[in-house]
């Protein structure tokens, strides 16, 4: 089955929709980007790296940021008049859920650097760096999504795998918090490693949340 975007927008300009749709495209590419990198910055934190960590955490930064700034570009583009009012509420919606996505990234990052190595077990670090991976694959299914738009069944079938991956990043985080509660901390480090398990844990719940945007969209414009 099909969805029409924009045949149905022919005498607004079909062009200033693509163009839309191409930003969008861009949001989600580059908030992939900014959650891989978190995985990174993981790794440089095992290494006990600091200039290599704080390279990776400004690169997540970087991302975030620019992600704000094709956000406000899509923005910009919906309150000029590109798509249909009906439309315009959801794909804003959509773009916000993405945008929040990358904001959870830089938020993990950051607050690695409250912490040393030797106040996280490598086992510790490797379940949380199962849970971001987890989160950039349901990232990666988005953009697959919105690449494959105009087609509902396989768009449908792209988010009930975002869906179960959230489900198993949750079953990651449970792993995570029984782990951390075998283990000995000093309170400050408990509710560092506590934040950030739930940081890493919602990049996945926030998946969903976008992904259950775009399939308001698709579902508005079915025939």
């Amino acid at each position: 089955m099909k969805i029409r975007i924009l045949e149905d927008l022919s005498f607004l300009g079909e062009n200033r929709e693509k163009k839309t749709l191409l930003k969008i495209r861009e949001h989600v590419e580059t908030t992939y980007q900014a959650v891989a990198e978190l995985d990174n910055v993981f790794e440089a934190f095992g290494k006990d790296n600091a200039k290599d960590y704080e390279e990776k955490a400004q690169k997540v930064d970087q991302l975030e940021k620019k992600g704000d700034q094709l956000r406000r570009a899509i923005e910009e583009d919906l309150y000029s008049g590109a798509f249909l009012p009906i439309s315009r509420s959801r794909i804003l919606d959509f773009a916000e859920t993405t945008d929040n996505i990358a904001d959870i990234a830089e938020d993990a990052a950051k607050l690695l650097r409250f912490l040393r190595k030797d106040e996280m077990s490598p086992a510790l670090l490797e379940l949380l760096r199962e849970d971001a991976r987890k989160a950039a694959d349901s990232v990666k299914l988005l953009i697959e999504a919105v690449e494959d738009i105009e087609d509902l069944e396989k768009v449908k079938e792209i988010i009930k795998r975002i869906r179960a991956r959230e489900h198993e990043s949750d079953e990651i985080t449970y792993r995570t918090f029984e782990f951390l509660y075998q283990e000995d901390h000093s309170a400050r480090v408990l509710h560092i490693l506590t934040k950030l398990i739930e940081f890493v844990s919602n990049l996945s719940d926030a998946a969903e949340d976008a992904s259950d945007s775009l399939s308001l969209i698709v579902l508005m414009h079915k025939v």
